[in-house]
């Protein structure tokens, strides 16, 4: 499994190495969902540092104030559970495709998409028959 950092670093040479071999690189769509769920982790990180602070505060308050809070914060929550579940499926879905996404091959291996394509350095021993 290539390391998502390398596609971030470097997401020219992973395309020129995948296209090497044959394959049709899919690191623009790996780089898209990954930006997607950085969002998405940004997002319901300020969400969950909101709603620490409105617990905090959720205290002081008087119960006449606590009822229309408690709604907000309730919502605060749904919002939180969706965005970590958008998060799960996205990250998922980056997983799958970098699962997907075979090893580079090194400088010295010819470009091809199979062995017919290999250059044969040397035989050892007898083929079987």
């Amino acid at each position: 499994m290539i390391d998502l950092a390398l596609i971030r670093s470097d997401p020219d040479a992973v395309r020129r190495a995948l296209a090497r071999r044959g394959i049709t690189p899919r690191a623009d769509e790996i780089l898209s969902l990954d930006q997607g769920r950085r969002a998405t982790q940004t997002q319901a990180d300020a969400l969950r540092a909101e709603q620490k602070n409105a617990s905090k505060e959720f205290a002081k308050l008087d119960p006449a104030e606590r009822a229309a809070r408690q709604a907000e914060l309730a919502k605060l929550s749904d919002t939180i559970k969706t965005l970590a579940a958008e998060h799960d499926d996205i990250d998922a879905r980056i997983r799958e495709l970098l699962l997907a996404t075979p090893n580079l091959p090194h400088e010295s291996v010819p470009d091809g998409a199979g062995d017919d394509d290999n250059a044969e350095v040397r035989r050892v021993g007898e083929p079987r028959v």
